[in-house]
């Protein structure tokens, strides 16, 4: 959801009988939206050094994928002008509004679709970076209780690194329902959502209480829905005996009209590190002013953490949390000599 004025948000929570907003015209002139997007993706990475010397270099990296996708839904306000009285009436004075759906479900039944018809649409991204780091070979030493090659140890003072996400969306062409409001002024009588078994009902009550603008069907006709484009600007500074400050900055990019948002942020993450074990604590802020503070925990190859613990011990205001592992084992520098050592082999990962 994007900038969802307060008012919305407090009839959505207590109900149209919210007495402290009853018989007050709201005007909203500022573009705002809510999107939902769900897909899965295959993807192939390449990345490579392009240009270096012994003290620094800079590498360049791609990722392309093939997206399929499961459902969309967008839904964006240009303006809106309304009023709710004391018998739940909801008088629309002004609204300028799209909407466009490609959900999983029969919109006048609510049942799920055939199985045959679970991808709903396709689509492509990229993600395009660059990174430069200067070199240290003292690194070797500070980082690791014990020196390793040089492609798995920290050998950098620091990098800098800049990079693109998520470039690219969904052509969404199944179960599509599209419409607009265009210009449209009508009154609402005692508004109840739960009178309402499908949109279609919905749809017909405003359209019989319409008393100006136009409701415009494009029921079928495909459409894009961008992915959550953002710039990155990431920084990462070796300070010694296994102790880095990270910071990041992600900025959100509106490349299309119709498209899931990605969350504006800053961080800065502490963390040590060393072969077998690594503790991180990032710090961020959401959307640039709500903070929020998280923990990461590597041993070896299994690393598991979450980046708003909070929410769940309600000591801020979002509602959610998350949780995330992964487990990495990479086999290029197996059985390989160390070639800062005459002896020893390298390890796996």
């Amino acid at each position: 959801m994007q900038k969802i004025p307060g008012h919305l948000m407090n009839f959505n929570t207590q109900g149209l009988e919210y007495a402290p907003q009853l018989n007050i015209q709201y005007a909203e002139n500022n573009p705002f939206a809510a999107s939902t997007l769900g897909w899965a993706e295959l993807g192939l990475s390449y990345a490579t050094t392009v240009a270096g010397t012994q003290d620094n270099n800079w590498a360049v990296g791609i990722t392309g994928r093939y997206l399929m996708g499961y459902h969309a839904m967008s839904l964006r306000s240009d303006k809106l002008v309304y009023e709710v009285d004391d018998d739940r009436n909801i008088h629309l004075a002004r609204v300028n509004l799209e909407a466009m759906g490609s959900l999983p479900f029969d919109d006048a039944t609510n049942q799920t679709g055939a199985a045959e018809n679970y991808l709903k649409g396709s689509g492509f991204s990229f993600d395009l970076g660059v990174t430069f780091s200067e070199n240290s070979t003292m690194a070797l030493e500070v980082i690791n209780l014990r020196p390793i090659p040089r492609a798995q140890a920290a050998d950098y003072r620091y990098r800098l690194g800049f990079s693109v996400l998520d470039i690219g969306g969904l052509r969404m062409k199944e179960n599509i329902r599209s419409f607009e409001f265009s210009e449209m002024s009508l009154t609402w009588p005692n508004a109840h959502w739960e009178d309402y078994d499908n949109l279609n009902q919905l749809l017909d009550t405003l359209e019989s209480n319409l008393v100006s603008g136009e409701i415009i069907h494009r029921d079928g006709e495909p459409y894009w829905v961008g992915l959550p484009t953002a710039a990155s600007l990431q920084f990462d500074y070796n300070l010694g005996s296994g102790f880095f400050a990270y910071a990041f900055w992600v900025q959100d990019l509106p490349l299309m009209r119709h498209r899931v948002a990605r969350p504006s942020q800053l961080g800065i993450v502490p963390r040590y590190e060393t072969r077998w074990f690594a503790f991180a604590m990032p710090v961020t802020f959401h959307d640039y002013r709500k903070p929020r503070l998280g923990f990461s925990m590597r041993l070896a190859f299994l690393t598991i953490g979450t980046e708003q613990p909070g929410g769940m011990l309600g000591v801020n205001e979002l509602d959610g949390m998350d949780f995330y592992f992964s487990i990495t084992w990479g086999k290029e520098n197996c059985s390989r000599k160390n070639p800062y050592k005459s002896v020893n082999q390298a390890p796996c990962y």
